[in-house]
């Protein structure tokens, strides 16, 4: 006799296979045609198919939402479930054909045998076959709850106890839009709720941003029921909900922050807290009431605060896209980067710490991370770009501003400060330069660690448990500002910002610049840095030079660095492809050595393209050209590079300078203390140590270069270890010359040093520095334009405030009075950098 299977109500609504109107399954497809499987998600089903059972769980139950994934899926070429189980009926014909099936069980009772839930979910899984469960189903939580149905998922914990392969869980969310969730608000978005036919459509035309569907790092429920403490599969059912609901939640706030606070929440938050009050009643006097202090609050938070809206971050992103497409040719990023990152934002809010070369820094990121399905963060900005229309479009994308200087008004800082501890105990992510403005060097700048200490004392006063650093590098072929960098560079007032600097930057639209190369590092714990700089009394310092040096230590040379650091150690004349394509090399294979990561050159067999393409480049720009050798007859591969592009292309040498230091430091200090070929390894280490001490105030050391050994590992890389052996001193006349324009500099402000005086302005001491700088380029006593640097001036001035030669003591707040104290020392030092000049 052939017995009839009879299934219980779940699964008959559940079998995809037969349940599915293929009619309403192409109108989903034509409607939300615009909502994707994200990249990540697409890589992670692709990789765990070949390795075990799938098992999707949803948090979303409506059909919409099904028949959406079913065919996201089928367009990616991925198996569709075979079972959707606490998922509402699909469509008007599904519910017809369950209401057809369960007439014919009442009707046809004989001749049939039950097949249980547990048995058909283990039959799916044995064809291969993936299941999807609704995890938050109103009537599957009824179900369980009164023991009137199975419970789904502990049916497949005991699946997975009876069968070898593990099963994966992929906890899904349907994500309508990226619109944040905000308090108080009648049109509040909800972007992860379960939506119906009309009211999905509606989402999507009404959003701002896409929506998609994300698939997360699956739990293998093989391990999982390995690392119970106990045996009971419903009380593993139990924890496993838990776990899933937590990941839900951790997700979706991954992509769309942190709940909204309207801007009277936050004002409310931070202006009636007990520090700002405090902050207030301290400063009340007689002439000065509370309520006007109140008033002046008041003020401050509104010029601080960002007002973030996802309209415009979408609608920013419209417009970079089309800016770099423009101006760049490509941005390039690891999507691998951000699987660390979102394992690192569940242990605390995420607080990048990004180089800073350019103004292109923070859209980047906003549209990296919006990109890649990740909130975008708030963003300290100076108060300088906040100008019209500028500084409410960047208020809007989540920048809140600051001042350059908090000196003689306590009240901004106590509210300023409370604004970020309040954005940290939200859970925001937050952004912030720690060089404080952009390098116009190239060079990493001196941590500034004033931000970090305001970060460093919300964990300390339990606004949130713990912060994770996020260190990022971003690298240029060629950045927008070089040209203004190199006016300011040689002494020109910086250009306020405003609309019309804004409106004459439009000719940068004529120019490309290259690729932009965005990298992020290991994340990294504050509660880690804490224990490891335990005994510190400076903690705010400690951690500021570690993120630091972890930045520099991850800048990648790009093709322009690397050329243009071998072409300026030409210092006069010209050279031709063959000479620079030696030094190129040179400098190759030491930064190889060092492990230096490279942006695109793999091997020295790409160099001739490389070198070629800067070149080209370079010669479009009027930064080299080829001279002419008779009337009528180019230098063929002979370039000459124009002295006034110089200085603005030192940028892209500066960016890697600090890798090539350790040789150039051992360079000067071996062409110093050589003599006949012979020299002594002690004097050599004692003669690199005195180099790195006097210019420790210039760079921002790499961790290679404070290696104990590290004279020791130079001297095995040049294979100098024989003392008797004789060597040519070319090779370290090049390295050596990669910092010439710095001892140049130095050497310009010494000479002006000891013929200053007794006292001076500073204004004027700078001023007198610039203009024997001048005088002596042109009586060629120094020889490089990248030399005559008001920046490394400065710098210059500062090593002798640090090792007493001068003082310096403020006059007003504009100004200051230098005082030669120790001119034998100036002079002793000047007949040092004489003699380096004299070896390079």
């Amino acid at each position: 006799m052939k017995f009839k299977e009879k299934y219980s109500t779940e699964i008959l609504k559940g079998r995809v296979n037969k349940n599915i109107n293929k009619l309403y399954s192409v109108i989903i497809s034509f409607l939300f045609r615009k909502v994707k499987l994200d990249p990540e998600s697409i890589e992670l089903l692709n990789e765990y198919s070949k390795k075990g059972k799938i098992l999707f769980v949803s948090f979303q139950n409506s059909n919409i939402f099904l028949s959406i994934l079913l065919n996201l899926l089928n367009k990616n070429k991925m198996q569709n479930p075979g079972l959707a189980l606490d998922f509402t009926l699909n469509s008007i014909s599904g519910k017809f054909y369950n209401i057809k099936k369960l007439l014919k069980k009442i009707l046809n009772n004989k001749n049939s045998i039950n097949v249980n839930d547990f048995e058909y979910i283990k039959r799916v899984f044995e064809e291969d076959k993936s299941i999807i469960i609704s995890l938050l189903s109103k009537s599957g939580f009824k179900s369980r709850y009164f023991e009137k149905g199975s419970d789904h998922l502990e049916n497949i914990i005991k699946i997975q106890n009876g069968i070898d392969e593990s099963i994966f869980i992929f906890p899904t969310v349907m994500f309508w839009s990226k619109d944040p969730e905000r308090t108080r608000s009648i049109f509040a978005a909800k972007p992860t709720s379960n939506k119906g036919f009309i009211s999905g459509i509606l989402s999507i035309m009404r959003s701002a941003t896409p929506g998609f569907v994300r698939v997360t790092a699956p739990i293998d429920l093989k391990k999982e029921i390995e690392s119970s403490a106990v045996d009971d599969s419903k009380q593993i059912s139990k924890k496993l909900r838990n776990n899933l609901l937590e990941i839900y939640n951790h997700d979706k706030r991954l992509v769309l922050g942190p709940v909204i606070k309207s801007s009277q929440e936050m004002m409310e938050k931070v202006l009636y807290h007990k520090n700002v009050e405090n902050s207030i009643a301290s400063l009340v006097k007689k002439d000065v009431t509370e309520k006007h202090l109140k008033k002046r609050s008041y003020q401050y938070f509104k010029e601080i605060a960002a007002d973030y809206s996802i309209f415009y971050i979408r609608l920013g992103r419209t417009v970079l896209d089309w800016l770099f497409g423009k101006i760049f040719d490509d941005v390039v990023f690891d999507p691998e980067d951000f699987k660390e990152i979102r394992k690192a934002a569940k242990k605390g809010p995420l607080i990048l710490v990004p180089s800073h070369k350019s103004h292109m820094d923070y859209l980047l990121i906003t549209r990296i991370f919006y990109e890649n399905n990740l909130v975008p963060p708030h963003i300290i900005a100076g108060s300088n770009l906040n100008f019209f229309p500028v500084g409410k479009l960047f208020r809007k994308t989540g920048a809140f501003f600051m001042r350059r200087s908090f000196n003689g008004i306590p009240l901004y800082a106590s509210v300023f400060k409370q604004y970020v501890k309040t954005l940290i105990s939200e859970g925001y992510p937050v952004e912030f330069f720690l060089e404080g403005g952009r390098t116009r060097t190239g060079k990493m700048l001196s941590p500034k660690v004033g931000i970090l200490k305001y970060l460093i004392e919300s964990i300390e006063e339990g606004y949130n448990k713990d912060m994770v650093f996020l260190p990022i590098t971003l690298n240029y072929d060629r950045v927008l500002e070089e040209t203004s960098y190199k006016a300011e560079i040689g002494g020109k007032i910086k250009d306020k910002e405003s609309s019309s600097v804004l409106f004459q930057s439009r000719k940068l639209l004529k120019k490309n610049y290259g690729k932009i190369y965005f990298s992020v590092e290991k994340p990294i714990l504050y509660s880690d840095l804490k224990k490891k700089f335990n005994e510190s009394t400076n903690l705010p310092f400690e951690i500021g030079n570690y993120l630091s040096d972890k930045i520099n230590n991850s800048i990648k040379v790009t093709n322009v660095s690397l050329v243009t650091t071998a072409m300026l150690q030409f210092s006069k004349n010209g050279f031709d492809f063959n000479m620079l394509k030696e030094r190129v090399i040179e400098i190759f294979e030491f930064l190889t050595f060092v492990n230096v990561k490279m942006t695109a050159i793999k091997s020295k067999d790409d160099l001739d393209d490389v070198i070629l393409k800067v070149l080209k480049d370079y010669e479009k720009d009027g930064i080299v050209n080829k001279p002419k050798i008779t009337d009528d007859e180019d230098g063929a591969d002979l370039f000459v590079m124009n002295a006034n592009e110089r200085t603005g292309v030192s940028f892209y040498k500066n960016t890697i300078i600090h890798y090539l230091l350790p040789a150039s430091f051992f360079s000067m200090a071996l062409l110093l203390k050589v003599k006949d070929g012979i020299f002594n390894k002690k004097e050599i280490k004692r003669e690199f140590e005195n180099i790195k001490n006097l210019f420790s105030n210039e760079f921002q050391f790499s961790s290679k270069i404070k290696e104990k050994n590290i004279v020791d590992k130079i001297l095995n890389y040049f294979d100098l270890e024989d003392k008797e052996k004789v060597f040519d001193s070319k090779k370290f006349n090049h390295f050596s010359s990669s910092i010439k324009d710095y001892v140049e500099s130095y050497l310009i402000v010494l000479k002006s040093t000891v013929k200053l005086g007794r006292k001076s302005s500073y204004k004027d001491f700078l001023a007198n520095i610039k203009k024997n700088g001048a005088r002596m380029f042109h009586l060629g006593n120094v020889e490089l334009a990248e030399s005559l640097s008001m920046l490394n001036y400065k710098s210059a001035v500062s090593t002798l405030l640090k090792m007493g030669i001068i003082t310096e003591k403020k006059i007003n707040k504009r100004n200051s009075e230098i005082t030669l104290v120790d001119i034998k020392k100036a002079r002793l030092l000047l007949v040092q950098f004489e003699n380096y000049l004299s070896v390079i």
